[in-house]
């Protein structure tokens, strides 16, 4: 019997999915370079492992007080250190670099589950960000909390697409474990099922809407337990609380996507309006059609980059605490996800764009 012959992949295909795998190793490399470097853990890291690791898993939770984060990082040290994996700085380190290379594997495993196939704009932005590279995989809970939240932003979008209980199940999990890392996470699943609502509204698909919502309720009850560690907590926090400063937020905004550069943090600048403009695009072009499809993904991704920034500038007002670079990793993973789904019709369109915006991010 003959075998089927298969179609050939046309070289340009080729190209970008090798430019794409080395944008990949590349920042897999600088992830290595940083756990071989790394030295010991700092002053917060210490100060995470201490609470991690109390006697009691009691003690822990009424300690979140006076942390920054909710109870699964705290957890998941506690469980890697009971392995006998945490005995050294080194042994900890493991799993910052597994949550790194975690990350980097959520970009390609996004791009399959929306549809684009390819993240040019994930790594163009974050692979090789300094920022990314080096407080996403410290002991802290950003990196494991920028994880969750791709995979957030990318399962909703499959059930928007494909509803069901499968789809439903992923994706509140996905927004469960969300905020249970980063408290400021709720704000971007909030974005996330916002940008969900949109695109059904558009195609009066309510039943759905009605589930996109019920990912924001369950991930958002799931925070209730943590009320009182709250209110506690404000006793001290008071002490950290400079003011929505908006200098120091910018000044903060353009090193955490800068990758410690001014530079680099134009191009997100940049590509922000031509997200927008695909959206809007798509949205002009919308017709009365039940189905949601490839051609709502635009409307999808552009939605959730303006909600997504705007609910965290909400978070930094409401909480009115002073920043760091770091504190922007969740936003930036965020986005440049969202901006990926937003441009993946043009990148598909012209074809030789994406691959030189990463050669020239990755490389320069």
């Amino acid at each position: 019997m003959p075998e089927l012959s298969e179609k050939p992949v046309p070289p340009a295909r080729q190209i970008e999915s090798w430019v794409c795998l080395a944008a990949t190793l590349a920042g897999a490399g600088l992830q290595t370079v940083y756990f071989t470097h790394g030295g010991a853990l700092w002053r917060d890291e210490v100060s995470g492992i201490q609470l991690a690791t109390l006697p009691a898993f009691s003690e822990t939770w009424r300690m979140l007080a006076h942390d920054s984060f909710p109870v699964f990082f705290p957890t998941l040290v506690r469980v890697w250190s009971a392995l006998g994996l945490g005995a050294s700085d080194a042994g900890l380190r493991v799993l910052g670099l597994l949550i790194g290379f975690g990350v980097l594997g959520a970009m390609w495993l996004n791009a399959r589950i929306m549809g684009f196939r390819l993240p040019f704009i994930s790594l163009g932005l974050l692979a090789a960000n300094a920022t990314v590279v080096i407080w996403g995989d410290s002991l802290r809970a950003y990196g494991c909390g920028s994880l969750f939240i791709l995979m957030t932003l990318g399962l909703v979008w499959k059930l928007v697409q494909t509803p069901g209980r499968t789809s439903f199940l992923l994706a509140t999990l996905a927004a469960v474990l969300s905020v249970q890392t980063l408290y400021q996470n709720a704000f971007l699943v909030l974005a996330a099922c916002i940008a969900g609502w949109v695109v059904c509204a558009c195609h009066r698909q309510w039943k759905t809407a009605g589930l996109v919502f019920g990912v924001g309720l369950v991930a958002g009850a799931s925070l209730i337990p943590y009320i009182p560690l709250i209110i506690e907590s404000q006793s001290w926090w008071i002490l950290q609380k400079v003011g929505f400063d908006f200098a120091m937020i910018w000044n903060n905004m353009t090193l955490a996507g800068g990758s410690l550069m001014d530079w680099p943090f134009w191009m997100w600048l940049g590509l922000i309006p031509l997200a927008l403009g695909a959206g809007g695009a798509a949205l002009w072009k919308w017709t009365s059609e039940m189905r949601i499809g490839w051609e709502d993904m635009p409307l999808y991704g552009a939605s959730a980059l303006v909600a997504g920034i705007a609910s965290f500038f909400v978070f930094l007002r409401i909480s009115e605490l002073g920043t760091s670079p770091w504190y922007y990793i969740p936003l930036m993973v965020f986005a440049a996800l969202a901006m990926d789904a937003a441009l993946a019709d043009w990148f598909r369109r012209f074809r030789i764009w994406p691959a030189a915006f990463l050669v020239c991010m990755i490389c320069v």
